[in-house]
């Protein structure tokens, strides 16, 4: 296996912890594209709530996990955490929707 810090390592174990919390998952080159398919839809075309979740350097140098709207998870040591934020953001609650 390769350096398990890289990015693509990193969104695959983030994909792992989300497919376990029952959201359709789909890692692809430029990103984790995660779906919310049970959250009821909210947009005037049924869609449902979904993110496009990459990995950059943060301002130190440190390798953290990002929404499609650029708000921070956390750093790809701390899977938990960012997986805990993306459920809440597709929750349902606030429809968002990116891709």
């Amino acid at each position: 296996m390769g350096n398990p810090r890289s990015p693509q390592n990193a969104l695959a174990a983030l994909a792992a912890k989300l497919s376990a919390r029952g959201l359709t998952i789909d890692l692809r080159a430029d990103g984790l594209r995660v779906t919310n398919e049970t959250a009821p839809p909210g947009s005037p075309d049924d869609r449902k709530p979904s993110d496009r979740i990459t990995v950059r350097a943060d301002g130190n140098g440190q390798l953290c996990f990002y929404t499609a709207w650029g708000e921070g998870l956390a750093p790809v040591d701390k899977v938990g955490e960012a997986a805990e934020k993306v459920v809440a953001n597709l929750a349902g609650s606030v429809l968002r929707i990116h891709w």
